[in-house]
């Protein structure tokens, strides 16, 4: 769960994320940021949309 939280600090390079509204609400990616499907993130670029699921690559920490 500390990757998650702190991606940039574990090294990690991508976040994918399920859309929250077609039933991955309760996914451990939305419920640790539930607007980054919809608003994105200062600390994420969105690399690849794929219509429920979105990659995003990681710039810093949350």
């Amino acid at each position: 769960m500390n990757a998650l939280r702190y991606p940039a600090t574990y090294h990690v390079g991508y976040i994918v994320v399920p859309d929250p509204v077609n039933g991955y609400q309760f996914d451990a990616v939305n419920r640790t940021y539930p607007t980054l499907y919809v608003h994105g993130a200062s600390w994420a670029h969105l690399e690849k949309n794929f219509g429920m699921w979105k990659i995003y690559r990681v710039l810093k920490n949350p």
